[in-house]
């Protein structure tokens, strides 16, 4: 049996990533159709339904604490991310900090230049 799912059924059920699943549909690899704006993506595991309350799962397998599991892992993966933005932040912001520095010090000379010059005339 064959299914459409939405992108963020097929990325719980498989437990990818939503932007791996955008990557895959850019890259034309991954099978998908668009209906009125959305992307849907063909699954043809037979064990898995779209119920009739629009709740996507496995028959026997795909339970609440798989989905806990996928939802800790995707908040552990965004945490993961956030503090390596965060140090590359911390190390631009040192970068600009040594040349803000500089560029005083050169402003400074500057301004000495300006003073020595002045006195000169």
């Amino acid at each position: 049996m064959s299914n459409w799912l939405p992108i963020t059924k097929y990325s719980l059920k498989n437990g990818i990533s939503i932007s791996t699943i955008r990557r895959k549909i850019k890259n034309k690899t991954l099978e998908h159709k668009i209906e009125n704006g959305k992307y849907f993506i063909m699954d043809d595991d037979a064990d898995y339904e779209i119920e009739e309350s629009g709740v996507a799962g496995k028959k026997s397998s795909m339970n609440i604490d798989d989905v806990i599991d996928f939802a800790q892992r995707s908040i552990d993966t965004a945490d993961a991310l956030n503090r390596e933005l965060l140090e590359e932040k911390e190390k631009v912001i040192k970068i600009q900090d040594g040349l803000i520095i500089q560029l005083k010090d050169q402003i400074n000379e500057l301004k000495m230049l300006v003073g020595v010059l002045e006195k000169g005339q």
